[in-house]
């Protein structure tokens, strides 16, 4: 026996104490007990005496029943009482007594005193599917402890891929802004170029329409002049006849 054996109680009986003190159960029970030397079934059924300390439970003497295993009359397998006869040692105590029937003393094919175990079940529970020791919860625990370290490596790692790839953004993010920034600054100055072009265009024209008016004045004008001289022209031409012409009486 040790701390997590599975125990089934074979028999049990209750014991109130005639002082008034706390009553306890005195059992038989039994456990399966892996023996490698065995030729025919290695797992051997081992009886104790125990003592037990928990009137919190309800116990009873195991029901053997079902018959699912005929090889093994105390398998667990034929236990249909389970719930309040198989329970699980957490923790527990033992004493060395000979054996003795009545007033004599039990001894051995060679004359020795007959020595068994006694145990005292100071801390049980009852059995269930998922029961595991504290040994092996223990056990579990860094299994699972270690399994989180690999995920949080894992992690890590993902954590500084995306740093990585968040820098190399925000690197070719800002490298953008400053495209951008340059792009908006070349706009702005193409904006003004643009302006400040149609602001002299304008004038350019204004100045052309001022021109094109002036030159048609002057067109006008010399239009004028032209037809003046040649009525000056044929004024003085016909004066010229007159004068130089003059027949009188003829």
């Amino acid at each position: 026996m040790e701390i997590g054996s599975k125990l089934a109680i074979y028999k049990i009986n209750k014991i109130d104490p005639p002082n008034g003190g706390t009553p306890f159960y005195k059992a038989i029970v039994f456990e399966k007990v892996y023996n490698s030397k065995s030729k025919l079934n290695k797992w051997e059924t081992a009886f104790y005496d125990a003592y037990i300390f928990n009137n919190e439970l309800e116990l009873e003497p195991v029901d053997l029943s079902l018959g699912k295993n005929t090889k093994d009359k105390y398998s667990f397998d034929n236990i249909a009482n389970a719930d309040k006869s198989v329970i699980r040692v957490i923790n527990f105590k033992y004493e060395n007594h000979t054996k003795w029937y009545g007033n004599n003393q039990i001894k051995d094919d060679y004359g020795k005193p007959v020595i068994e175990h006694l145990f005292y079940l100071t801390e049980i529970e009852k059995n269930k599917s998922t029961w595991k020791s504290e040994e092996r919860k223990s056990k579990d625990l860094e299994k699972k402890l270690e399994q989180e370290k690999e995920k949080t490596k894992i992690w890590k790692r993902k954590y500084l891929d995306l740093m990585a790839e968040i820098n190399h953004l925000e690197r070719k993010n800002k490298k953008s802004e400053e495209i951008l920034k340059e792009t908006k600054t070349s706009l702005k100055q193409a904006n003004y170029a643009n302006m400040v072009s149609n602001r002299n265009n304008k004038k350019i024209n204004d100045k052309l329409e001022q021109t094109q008016q002036k030159l048609e004045e002057t067109n006008k004008n010399l239009k004028q002049v032209k037809k003046m001289k040649k009525a000056e022209v044929i004024a003085k031409a016909n004066e010229f006849i007159e004068n130089e012409f003059d027949f009188g009486d003829l």
